[in-house]
């Protein structure tokens, strides 16, 4: 999942590099990032931004 998000990143010119995929991945084992948009989302939701 996270390797095709990767590719898509690139695909677009975002310029992500192997460094950063391999911090993504540290931090997902040692569970400093969520592995789910879940929780981001939910929080999103109940502050909706000002425009």
């Amino acid at each position: 999942m996270f390797t095709d998000f990767f590719f898509l990143l690139r695909f677009y010119g975002v310029p992500v590099t192997v460094t950063e995929w391999l911090a993504l991945m540290r931090a997902l084992a040692l569970g400093l990032a969520p592995a789910s948009l879940d929780p981001v989302l939910r929080r999103g939701a109940q502050h909706p931004r000002e425009v």
